[in-house]
């Protein structure tokens, strides 16, 4: 039972991240977080990989977008230097 609980959410949270993002109409691959995928003026979606391949006179991209770890940005907390917080 524990071991099917486990496969079951694992495979529930690999669907959802794969759900979202978009795929490189080249090569299929989905990108890692921080990679650049760059929108073709034809349609096409390519990772910075396949762009490299594609001749440089039809290589100029419409868009050109960083991917991210989650679809809202990550919050950053300002922290105390840890002299100041013991004194």
């Amino acid at each position: 039972m524990k071991r099917d609980l486990h496969e079951t959410l694992l495979r529930n949270s690999v669907a959802a991240v794969g759900a979202d993002r978009a795929d490189c109409s080249k090569c299929r691959r989905i990108p890692l977080s921080g990679e650049l995928m760059h929108d073709l003026e034809d349609g096409r979606h390519l990772c910075s990989l396949c762009l490299k391949s594609v001749p440089a006179s039809q290589r100029e991209a419409s868009r050109t977008e960083r991917v991210h770890v989650l679809p809202r940005p990550l919050a950053v907390v300002r922290r105390v230097a840890p002299s100041a917080a013991a004194a």
